[in-house]
């Protein structure tokens, strides 16, 4: 149980920094991409 819980607080803090990073990073990629499309549709 102990090895749960010690898990749980790293996982959650590896996601809390790698997420917004890792999301920052794929949302502009995606925001250029999707922005040319949704002109092109519009």
């Amino acid at each position: 149980m102990e090895t749960q819980t010690k898990g749980i607080p790293e996982t959650k803090l590896a996601i809390l920094p790698m997420r917004p990073k890792e999301k920052k990073e794929p949302h502009r990629k995606k925001t250029k991409p999707r922005g040319s499309k949704g002109d092109s549709n519009a």
